[in-house]
């Protein structure tokens, strides 16, 4: 399965709210035929089935954020009833009152006749803390507070490297990482 975001999504998480907040009372409606190429592009298919909190039209909420995961709220049973019949190819998480702006949407994976589902999946929102070029490798060149800037890290956050050789040369780098503490 692959999510994909909306910009309007991705934009309001980095800058303003967290996932769980955009997605209060929100809404899952379940579409047939393939998806749209992004989550940005229009609606393609039929809805299916909208579900919400009991069926009742009310939205669904999101539960307390744990390990990197957040969850359904477990007080909620969230369920839907069948506004037409067909497969379904995809779905689309809309923020209550939303326009399609912030959505989360999914691709659901079949195997041959039968669908195939998931119980959960992690969101990552990333932020690049700094981006640099080292021109020679093993050039031994230092990046210090003076070109990284000090971006702030938070306590919970996970910190990754990612390397993008742009040449055919190949050896194994060497990264130190040194984080200031007030």
């Amino acid at each position: 399965m692959t999510a994909k975001f909306s910009t309007g999504l991705r934009n309001t998480m980095l800058e303003t709210s967290p996932l769980k907040t955009i997605m209060n009372l929100s809404f899952i409606k379940i579409y047939s035929g393939p998806p749209p190429a992004d989550a940005d592009a229009a609606v393609t298919g039929t809805l299916l089935t909208t579900i919400s909190n009991n069926s009742t039209g009310t939205g669904v909420t999101l539960g307390s954020a744990a390990a990197g995961v957040i969850s359904k709220a477990g007080a909620e049973t969230w369920s839907g009833t069948n506004a037409a019949t067909g497969t379904a190819g995809y779905f689309r998480h809309v923020a209550a009152g939303d326009t399609g702006v912030s959505k989360i949407e999914s691709v659901i994976v079949t195997n041959g006749a039968t669908a195939m589902t998931v119980g959960a999946f992690n969101v990552l929102v990333l932020r690049p803390l700094w981006s640099g070029r080292v021109p020679v490798a093993n050039g031994g060149d230092v990046h210090g507070i003076d070109r990284t800037g000090m971006p702030q890290i938070w306590p919970d956050s996970a910190l990754i490297s990612m390397v993008c050789p742009d040449s055919t040369s190949s050896g194994v780098y060497e990264l130190q990482v040194e984080l200031a503490s007030n």
